[in-house]
């Protein structure tokens, strides 16, 4: 296993759930970890928490992944204060689930642009640096719902099916640049992000946010010289009849 910590790490949406876990993780490894949240509101104290645990440095950005103009804004500051950006972690993500013919045409927008089009947004920015480096590291996060269909998930699904899409052909686009491109699709995930838990609903089945940032921390570490493109992380023991 490489020792890549000295590297930048950029992931979005880090200031909960996986993206959170993922920053805590490379902190603690000693790289440095810029993070990016929607909401300035906690980006000082999650700085401060993730330098505890050993970052080598850390930077927070309030940023909205859904707007190109802020893209290209951030990876010019990054650029201009580190100089490199060695991993991209596209975490940043939402889901409204509903069934197409009571999708609002906002809700459908919100997320296709944030999981999908925001993606290729931060994606075009990082590139032109990865390839000067000659070097670089894309993890996107995705689903089981790349692959799988479920009622109510017309939008999530389309743009996590987009998001594979995407990914398998970006990898195609620029290994050759030395640039390695994957992709985690995770089942079920104990996590805030649908915003409709409950006590209940914290079955020990479920994956844990932890267990996706160990996938992306495991996927970085390997070899120079192969690349693991694709990774599908189930819960053990699911509910049956659950997709995941």
């Amino acid at each position: 296993m490489r020792n890549l910590n000295n590297s930048v790490i950029l992931i979005t949406g880090g200031s909960r759930g996986i993206g959170k876990a993922t920053c805590e993780l490379f902190s603690q490894k000693a790289y440095t970890v810029l993070f990016t949240s929607r909401s300035s509101d906690n980006l000082s104290t999650l700085e401060n928490e993730f330098k505890l645990k050993g970052a080598k440095d850390v930077r927070g950005y309030q940023f909205d992944i859904r707007d190109h103009n802020q893209s290209v804004k951030l990876i010019e500051t990054i650029k201009k204060d580190y100089n490199k950006i060695d991993i991209l972690v596209n975490n940043a993500g939402i889901g409204i689930f509903n069934s197409a013919d009571d999708m609002k045409i906002n809700e459908w927008e919100n997320v296709i642009n944030t999981n999908l089009t925001g993606v290729f947004y931060i994606t075009r920015e990082v590139l032109p640096l990865m390839i000067e480096q000659q070097k670089g590291h894309i993890i996107n996060v995705g689903s089981l719902a790349s692959r799988n269909t479920f009622s109510g998930g017309s939008a999530y699904c389309a743009s996590k099916f987009g998001l594979l899409g995407f990914s398998e052909c970006l990898m195609l686009d620029v290994r050759h640049h030395n640039i390695k491109v994957s992709i985690i699709m995770p089942g079920s995930v104990e996590t805030s992000f649908m915003d409709q838990s409950t006590e209940a609903d914290k079955d020990t089945w479920k994956l844990i946010a932890s267990d996706v940032a160990e996938a992306i921390y495991d996927v970085v570490n390997t070899r120079s010289g192969h690349l693991i493109s694709r990774i599908e992380l189930r819960p053990l023991k699911p509910q049956k009849n659950w997709f995941s």
